[in-house]
């Protein structure tokens, strides 16, 4: 069995962290965020229209409004990914389908400043493995 993917984004956000674990203050980010759908042979995969991508921009904007506490970039991505892992709107119902969030990209538009970030753009990605023999979807440290 094949696995195929469908890639949309990238779709920008601005966020806000506090990073304990490296003892850096809260700061913003500006970021985009890309998903990706993976589906097998023989079926339809996300349907990317843009009623289908404007609920995913609505529910980016929603899920970003508050500051991310103790967390690294890379939690944020986590949480990200957890939340939309299991984001179904309605706008997605009638056009069917059988596809499950393969993976997601971070990527954050780095500037200079006192806390000592780079400029330049850093990419942080998560995805689950599929074991084709079971249809088992798995992310590293746990089954999905």
């Amino acid at each position: 069995m094949r696995t195929n993917t469908i890639r949309v984004g990238p779709f920008p956000v601005f966020f806000g962290n506090v990073n304990e674990e490296m003892g850096l203050r809260g700061h913003y980010h500006h970021a985009t965020i890309t998903l990706v759908y993976g589906y097998t042979s023989g079926d339809h995969g996300y349907p990317v229209f843009k009623d289908t991508n404007d609920a995913i921009r609505r529910e980016l904007q929603h899920f970003t409004k508050g500051i991310f506490r103790n967390a690294t970039n890379e939690v944020v991505l986590e949480r990200l990914f957890d939340h939309f892992a299991g984001f179904f709107p309605p706008e997605w119902h009638q056009w069917g389908g059988a596809y499950w969030l393969n993976s997601a990209e971070l990527a954050i538009n780095g500037v200079w400043d006192d806390i000592g970030h780079d400029a330049g753009v850093g990419v942080y990605t998560t995805s689950v493995v599929v074991d084709t023999r079971t249809d088992t979807r798995i992310m590293l440290g746990g089954v999905l």
